[in-house]
């Protein structure tokens, strides 16, 4: 087989190709699996344990074949391979997420990672142990060989993490890349055994590998009739769809069949009536409204999470003056373009809390509105976090934290953290549900700075109106700490909260509302 030995730049090129292919097909798969269990630390944390565990068995594979088998072609069959799951991963994780996306949160992201990430990402494994027996090293220069081509992998992964993040994903979706990213993959073994290896074999794998082209841009849900989608992409907080509902629905479901909603990975996030001079208002929205202090003129208030403008945009037509801190440019435009944000509003693109420990302005009312999907930033909800933000606002400055409407059992240790968390930053506070039921409502924090009176005119207020009020003592217990910096512990203690959370809101969506019609997984 000597004379079919690659050339050495051919075998570095694979290795730059197989780190780059093993990364942008982390990052991929863990947007894939977005649109039904969120982007979570427990999600990358599933992601990344796959990704490790393939390599491994793929390290461990590739260098039992390549000692017992001296023949370049099998490197590229492997390559090849490798392409071909790569391709399938649009039709295999929407074939898997359709099948196990409603169950318990773990194990179904442990499965489906494992169904439609772990093949690719094993086979790549292998494919650095025979590149390095490809090179047939002089004795005693295999280390050399080694470290070059992981050295060369790494940079490959390094280049493609950026790319793939910054540019690939947010232009193009989830399905081009790939496509594209296996195509480029398959070129040079697909060329290279069909030229040297002379054999009609490859072609017909060249023909399966079309095929998946043509099945990977054709394979989407086709229950999506009637739903107008006006808006879909891929980026920093995942996957943002909007759509318009025009048919009549179910009958007793909450929505008139005349809505626009933004979807963030699945959940809504802003709702909207498409019928002229009408808005439709999440409770937590109104009851804002209802208790922010309207004393006084111009008073400032910073948004920090615009989702779709509405509360924004209600808040400048009563007369204040708002500010708004988002993180992801996306909502910006979608919040222009289909939910009528007025353009004179200025917002800030950048992580809130790097916004509020820079800002140097000041606010008569902070609102803390910060969801992805149904998850919450806990690095917004520490000690220290509060304590910046009570140096922004004025003397009788009032926060307002929007928050899920768990607070009883393990679904509400996260909102019970967060209420411990404002006693022990000397805010005075209280805390009113909007809405019935814990798993259909939010929880609304109103909390100042000790001395104020702001948060007793809500009580009062609040009183008249005959509302729910949750005091502490009635929810809190031992267990309940603080959350601190060094201990952001808010994904953990949402974790059953924001599952019972997102498998309503998917049930809703896909079943009861749209009666077997789905938003499309990902573009």
């Amino acid at each position: 087989m000597g004379d079919l030995k690659p050339k050495i730049g051919l075998l570095y090129l694979l290795s730059l190709l197989e780190g780059a292919s093993v990364m942008s097909a982390e990052l991929i798969g863990a947007k894939m699996l977005a649109p039904y269990f969120g982007s979570s630390l427990y999600v990358w944390s599933t992601v990344m344990a796959v990704t490790l565990g393939g390599l491994a068995s793929g390290y461990f594979l590739g260098g039992l074949i390549s000692s017992r088998k001296n023949n370049p072609k099998t490197l590229y069959v492997v390559v090849l391979i490798a392409a071909l799951f790569i391709m399938l991963m649009p039709v295999s994780s929407e074939m898997i997420l359709s099948l196990s996306g409603k169950h318990a949160l773990l194990p179904s992201v442990i499965l489906c990672t494992t169904f439609f990430l772990l093949p690719p990402v094993l086979m790549m494994g292998m494919v650095a142990p025979l590149i390095i027996h490809a090179l047939e090293p002089e004795q005693g220069q295999a280390g050399k060989a080694a470290g070059a081509v992981y050295a060369v992998s790494t940079i490959g992964g390094i280049f493609s993490t950026l790319i793939t993040g910054f540019w690939l994903i947010p232009e193009f979706g989830l399905r081009l890349p790939c496509i594209c990213l296996g195509m480029i993959l398959s070129i040079i073994p697909l060329c290279w055994l069909v030229i040297k290896a002379k054999s009609r074999f490859y072609f017909l794998i060249g023909l399966i590998l079309l095929l998946t082209v043509v099945m990977s841009k054709t394979w989407k849900s086709q229950k999506t009739e009637k739903i107008h989608i006006l808006y879909q992409s891929e980026g920093l907080m995942g996957q943002l769809i909007v759509a318009d509902y025009p048919e009549q629905l179910k009958t007793g479901s909450p929505m008139n069949g005349k809505d626009r909603v933004l979807f963030a990975n699945r959940i809504w996030q802003t709702r909207k009536s498409t019928q002229p001079d009408s808005v439709h208002l999440f409770n937590y929205i109104a009851q804002i409204l209802h208790h922010i202090p309207r004393a006084g003129q111009n008073r400032k208030v910073l948004l920090c999470g615009l989702g779709g403008g509405i509360l924004a945009q209600e808040l400048q037509t009563e007369g204040f003056q708002v500010e708004a801190c988002e993180l992801d440019a996306r909502m910006v435009f979608v919040s222009h373009a289909f939910f009528g944000l007025n353009s004179s509003i200025p917002v800030h693109i950048d992580d809130a809390r790097h916004f509020i420990r820079t800002t140097t302005s000041k606010y008569d009312f902070v609102i803390l509105d910060l969801f992805k999907g149904e998850e919450t930033p806990g690095h917004c909800f520490t000690m220290e976090a509060f304590s910046e933000i009570k140096s922004l606002l004025n003397p009788d400055g009032l926060l307002i934290i929007n928050g899920p409407g768990f607070i009883t059992g393990e679904a509400g240790a996260g909102m019970r953290a967060v209420f411990r968390t404002l006693l022990d930053s000397d805010f005075d506070l209280c805390l009113m549900p909007a809405g019935e039921g814990e798993s259909g409502r939010n929880l609304l924090f109103y909390a100042c700075k000790k001395g104020s009176q702001t948060v007793s005119k809500v009580l009062v207020e609040a009183k008249e109106r005959g509302e729910e009020i949750i005091s502490g003592n009635s929810v809190l217990g031992s267990a309940d700490k603080c959350m601190v910096d060094d201990k952001p512990v808010l994904d953990q203690l949402n974790l059953i909260a924001n599952k019972i959370w997102r498998r309503n809101a998917i049930n809703f969506f896909e079943d009861e509302l749209h009666e077997g019609r789905m938003l499309p997984l990902f573009r």
